[in-house]
């Protein structure tokens, strides 16, 4: 078995349902293989605290957010 948590493998449908729901939108910025491993280790990293759905959940914000640009410190201006 290559997965390290079988407990979350529960979460790959649902993580990629996400994926295909958020690329279909017009002017949206590619999810990256970066993205997708920081959203995989935020999962890991706090499921024991919140709950793998609550965990899963939140990381789809982290997509989300980081897509549109939040918290990059730049102005919307410089962004475009």
């Amino acid at each position: 078995d290559r997965c390290s948590r079988p407990d979350l493998t529960c979460l790959v449908d649902p993580l990629l349902n996400f994926l295909k729901w958020y690329q279909q939108w017009e002017n949206t910025k590619c999810v990256t293989v970066r993205d997708l491993l920081s959203w995989i280790t935020f999962i890991k990293s706090v499921e024991h605290a919140v709950g793998k759905y609550a965990a899963l959940l939140h990381g789809a914000f982290l997509v989300l957010l980081d897509g549109i640009g939040v918290g990059s410190g730049i102005s919307h201006e410089v962004a475009r």
